[in-house]
């Protein structure tokens, strides 16, 4: 039980602090990626999905971010959306974007 308080505290923490920083720059998208990691390792997808799209809003060369959207796509069944996310990650050279086309798209 302790630990569980403790994760919920570190990730309250950690969200206020991204709330923060994103208030205060809200053209970073480094906090947009971060906190939407911290949202989706919580299962909060819906709020992971808004976070890597603002990332991408914001740079959209960035394949990692294309990966993790996908990723978060999958996590909410959002399979043709996964897909476009992944097969844009592949075009942009990544690796693990071809790999996750490969598993999930036709």
């Amino acid at each position: 039980m302790i630990t569980m308080n403790l994760e919920i505290d570190q990730f309250l923490s950690s969200l206020l602090s991204f709330n923060r920083a994103i208030s205060l720059e809200k053209g970073n998208q480094d906090y947009f990626v971060e906190r939407g990691k911290l949202f989706k390792e919580m299962k909060n997808y819906e709020s992971a999905f808004r976070d890597f799209s603002m990332a991408i809003d914001l740079n959209p060369r960035i394949a990692e971010i294309w990966e993790m959207r996908g990723e978060t796509n999958v996590a909410l069944e959002k399979f043709d959306a996964a897909c476009f996310d992944f097969k844009f990650a592949k075009q942009l050279g990544s690796t693990k974007g071809i790999t996750n086309f490969k598993m999930y798209c036709k």
